[in-house]
């Protein structure tokens, strides 16, 4: 699965960013920088919440309003299918179809994420500082997802 696009609208402080992540052969590793205070960490927390829902209580409801808050993203499968919908800050419905007018099931997204789940994301790709740190640690002690990689690597590896 990856990430065409995403659109915060509204979203933590932004109104209206859109981020295009590339298509076809062109798209591959990003890395979202910039200084302090310029939106890495809440656009971090966008990326996962639209792949896995809203947090409860979260914090990016601070500027609007939270059953106002959504994000717009567009996926491709290895397949090539694409899923470009809408999440709501909402229990129930909160997919919906790219112009917002119509639900979407679950399924249709669970399918594209291909069995990953928020902690496998967090550990694995939405990485961020106290994420890198943690995953420091637990390599050290052999321990954690990249660990338990890089062991079976070596297992199979010529030496």
């Amino acid at each position: 699965m990856k990430l065409r696009s995403l659109r915060l609208h509204p979203f933590g402080v932004f109104r209206d960013l859109r981020l295009d992540f590339g298509a076809g052969d062109e798209a591959g590793l990003n890395l979202i920088y910039g200084p302090n205070g310029g939106g890495k960490s809440t656009t971090l927390r966008a990326i996962r919440s639209a792949l896995f829902g809203f947090e409860h209580g979260g914090q990016d409801a601070h500027r609007f309003a939270s059953k106002d808050l959504r994000l717009e993203a567009q996926l491709e499968h290895s397949a090539g299918d694409q899923l470009h919908y809408v999440r709501r800050n909402a229990r129930n419905a909160p997919l919906w179809d790219q112009r917002d007018t119509n639900p979407i099931a679950q399924e249709s997204l669970t399918r594209f994420l291909g069995g990953l789940d928020r902690r496998q994301y967090e550990s694995i790709y939405g990485l961020d500082y106290e994420t890198l740190v943690a995953g420091g640690k637990d390599l050290l002690r052999g321990e954690g997802e990249l660990g338990r990689a890089l062991f079976g690597a070596s297992l199979g590896g010529k030496h």
